[in-house]
């Protein structure tokens, strides 16, 4: 193995005739030094979310409902200690995660364009619609953070997973497929991919890695069982949390938000396998299905116990609406991923 270090991957290497991939060309930061070509039977390209080289060989659009915008707080004390806290707030879901012993991450999801931080729209915009949804014990030192420390932010984007099909090259990570990162669930799905990549590649499969049709058949067996190897159900779930945590101002989405909220109340497997579902536990597509639209239903149950009798008819005909709605948010996320 030759660590390159002080170097940046720069063009891909291309055969002219089959477009195969052969390598790439690595350009020193050091001007006084010449580039290096690096060439072998496979290329490995796994450079995250900004990819350089990803509209090269996917073309799936990414989707940007959202960017994080982010800061430390310091000193802060949280409602739960030792545990994450993600409050919904008046527009979408801000996440607070202890990350030291003096230093608590802020992670506010801020949908649609992202106001300016330069002349301090965007500070302004935290202070009027996050600042007051927030726990009281900790709305001192979020403003004072605020003040102080650099607001950072990213998109939050979804890119659904494609299947490599080019000879030589393989895509991972957040390169090939990207989900929002509220359920923080963007390592574990790597993480599967790596495990589940390296048995497929294996020299009890894959003797050759000059064999590209060889490759290019594993890695069709790559892209249907990590569906069921967890990345569908972190995918699809991180999707659908967010579009129910960010719902705004339509009443069927709220109906379902406030039922998920309260279907995690219930514990037991209510609560020990929607954990399971996040953290990539239980990767099974169909546990997931089952819990989502069981949200759906504890909402629907909700509605006419907490109405009156005048009530009902309005009730029924919100029921229907409530799992039209609870099937709009899943089952596109559900399409992409049994997509090519």
């Amino acid at each position: 193995m030759t660590n390159c270090q002080g170097s940046t991957a720069g063009e891909i290497i291309r055969c002219s005739a089959t477009d195969r991939v052969l390598g790439v060309i690595c350009a020193p930061r050091d001007e006084r030094k010449t580039s290096m070509k690096f060439l072998a039977p496979l290329t490995i390209v796994a450079d995250g979310c900004f990819s350089k080289y990803r509209k090269d060989f996917i073309h799936r659009e990414i989707q940007v409902k959202s960017n994080f915008v982010g800061f430390i707080m310091k000193d802060s004390v949280l409602p739960y200690q030792n545990h994450g806290l993600v409050t919904i707030g008046k527009i979408a879901p801000i996440l607070m995660y202890q990350i030291g012993t003096h230093e608590t991450r802020v992670l506010i999801d801020i949908p649609g364009n992202l106001p300016s931080n330069r002349n301090g729209e965007l500070k302004e915009y935290i202070e009027k619609n996050v600042l007051p949804f927030i726990p009281l014990t900790v709305q001192k030192p979020f403003y004072e953070a605020l003040q102080t420390e650099r607001l950072r932010s990213m998109p939050n984007s979804f890119l659904p997973p494609s299947t490599n099909v080019t000879e030589g090259l393989i895509m991972l990570g957040d390169a090939m497929n990207m989900r929002h990162p509220l359920t923080g669930g963007g390592m574990t799905v790597g993480f599967k991919d790596v495990f589940l990549l390296s048995k497929l590649l294996s020299y009890e499969h894959v003797p050759d890695f000059n064999d590209s049709g060889l490759i290019l058949a594993q890695m069709q067996e790559f892209h249907w069982k990590r569906k069921f190897h967890g990345s569908t159900v972190i995918n699809v779930l991180a999707q659908a949390l967010h579009a129910l945590f960010a719902a705004e101002e339509d009443e069927n989405l709220n109906i379902l938000r406030d039922a998920c909220v309260e279907y995690f109340k219930l514990g037991g497997i209510f609560t020990d396998h929607p954990c399971g579902l996040k953290a990539g536990i239980y990767p099974n597509p169909f546990l997931l299905i089952t819990h989502f639209f069981a949200v759906a239903i504890y909402g629907i149950w909700k509605l006419f116990t907490n109405g009156t009798i005048s009530q009902i008819p309005r009730n029924i005909i919100k029921s229907f609406m409530v799992i039209y709605t609870a099937c709009v948010v899943i089952f596109p996320y559900l399409w992409c991923e049994v997509k090519f």
